[in-house]
C-alpha cells in the first residue's frame, strides 16, 4: 500500500510540474536580448490587457484550482486502491487533503512571487513575435466587448466541464500505468545492483 501512495504522489507531482508555475532548476543564462523600447512598451500594454493587474491573482488562482482539482479527480479515478484507502481511513484522507492544499498554496505563492518575471516574459514574447502594427490589431480586438470577453473566458477554460472531463480522463490513464512503470524501473535497478554486486564480489 505504501507503493500505491508513493506512486500516486509521484504522479501528481509529475503532472503538477507541467504547469508553468514552478521550476526545479533556474533556466540557463542567455544573452540579454535588446528590444525596441517603443515595441516593448506596446507589448506591456497588451500584457496588461491579457492579464489585467487587478485581476491577476484571481485568474491565477482560478486556473490553479481548476487544474489541480481536475488532476486530483483523475488520479482518484486511476488509483482506486488509494481512493478506497482514503475512504476507509479518515486520518489518511485528512493528511492527503492537507498535502494537496499545501501544494496548491505553494504553487500560487511561487506564481505570485514571480509574476513580474512572467509579465516581462510575456512582453518579450509579444515583442519578439509581433510587429507594432500586429500588436495594435490585437490590442484593438481585446478592447472590443467580444475581445474582452474572449480574454476573460480564456482564463477559465480549465474549469469548463468538457475540458475538466478530458483532463480527468488523461490523468486517470497516466495514473493507472504509473505504479507499473515504477515497479518495472525498481526491478531493473535491483537487477543492475545485484549484477554489479556479483561482479564486484567475483
Amino acid at each position: 500500500m505504501r507503493r500505491v501512495i508513493l506512486a500516486s504522489l509521484l504522479a501528481l507531482s509529475a503532472a503538477g510540474s507541467a504547469l508553468p508555475v514552478r521550476a526545479a532548476d533556474p533556466a540557463p543564462a542567455v544573452e540579454a536580448e535588446v528590444f525596441d523600447p517603443a515595441l516593448l512598451e506596446k507589448a506591456h500594454v497588451l500584457v496588461d490587457l491579457v492579464l489585467p493587474p487587478a485581476e491577476r491573482d484571481k485568474m491565477f488562482e482560478g486556473i490553479m484550482n481548476a487544474t489541480m482539482s481536475n488532476m486530483l479527480a483523475g488520479m482518484m479515478d486511476g488509483q482506486t486502491q488509494l481512493r478506497d484507502l482514503m475512504n476507509q481511513n479518515e486520518e489518511i484522507r485528512t493528511e492527503f487533503v492537507a498535502f494537496i492544499d499545501r501544494q496548491r498554496q505553494m504553487a500560487l505563492d511561487d506564481l505570485r512571487a514571480t509574476t513580474p518575471d512572467l509579465v516581462d516574459a510575456y512582453a518579450h514574447f509579444y515583442a519578439r513575435n509581433f510587429t507594432a502594427a500586429e500588436m495594435d490589431e490585437v490590442i484593438a480586438f481585446v478592447r472590443t466587448p467580444a475581445g474582452a470577453k474572449y480574454m476573460r473566458q480564456s482564463s477559465t477554460i480549465m474549469a469548463d466541464p468538457d475540458v475538466a472531463a478530458w483532463q480527468r480522463r488523461i490523468t486517470a490513464r497516466q495514473q493507472a500505468r504509473t505504479e507499473q512503470e515504477i515497479r518495472a524501473l525498481s526491478e531493473k535497478i535491483t537487477t543492475i545492483l545485484q549484477n554489479n554486486g556479483a561482479q564486484n564480489g567475483s
